[in-house]
């Protein structure tokens, strides 16, 4: 008879035991139990390459390969997670990107940088809504709404506007003195400010 040895492992995804994975390569293709565990006999000098699959999982490592087995082979790990896509955009104002602006909704809210855009990583099947927030600014659209994620989402992008208050209460009228330069004879003007009670 043939000598068997045996190729033994754990796969684990957030440190938890992943059922259902399929380990490629080995005899039978064997799928992982309940505990994420898995085993398949291999006969004496077994040559060939493992590589664990499940829909929309990446593993760490990738594949193991083995070159003429002579013992077993136990404590073959991976470790498994998610996949991941980008959800991306830019905000703009005035036709310029615009800083500065919190992504809210989005797994890190990220933050617009210099020229408006932005991006973060969601794992497969994501669902949420994202919406710009900016003090003393309004978006267009206010939200986008996310349903589970299977894809790169780019080109959520959108359009900023300053918001200015509309009742009267909202403002506050501080005169101002300004003076041209003294060369020349500058002349005195006098100038109403306006600003609302932010201070804008």
């Amino acid at each position: 008879d043939l000598i068997t040895y045996i190729i033994s492992g754990t796969v684990t995804k957030n440190s938890s035991g992943l059922e259902h994975v399929t380990m490629n390569g080995l005899p039978g293709n064997p799928n992982t139990n309940a505990a994420g565990e898995y085993s398949a006999a291999v006969e004496f000098g077994w040559s060939g390459t493992v590589t664990p699959r499940l829909n929309h999982h990446v593993f760490s490592p990738s594949f193991i390969e083995y070159n003429d087995i002579t013992a077993d082979q136990a404590g073959q790990d991976y470790t498994a997670t998610l996949n991941t896509y980008t959800i991306a955009g830019t905000v703009t104002s005035g036709g310029s990107g615009l800083s500065g602006v919190t992504i809210t909704g989005l797994p890190a809210s990220p933050v617009t940088i210099a020229d408006g855009t932005y991006s973060d990583p969601v794992d497969h099947g994501w669902s949420g809504t994202a919406a710009p927030a900016l003090a003393g600014y309004t978006f267009t659209p206010a939200n986008i709404p996310y349903a589970n994620v299977t894809s790169d989402q780019t080109g959520q992008d959108y359009s900023a506007e300053a918001a200015y208050p509309n009742a009267a209460s909202d403002y506050q009228v501080i005169p101002e003195v300004l003076w041209a330069p003294a060369t020349g004879g500058g002349t005195w003007m006098t100038e109403i400010q306006i600003t609302d009670v932010t201070g804008g």
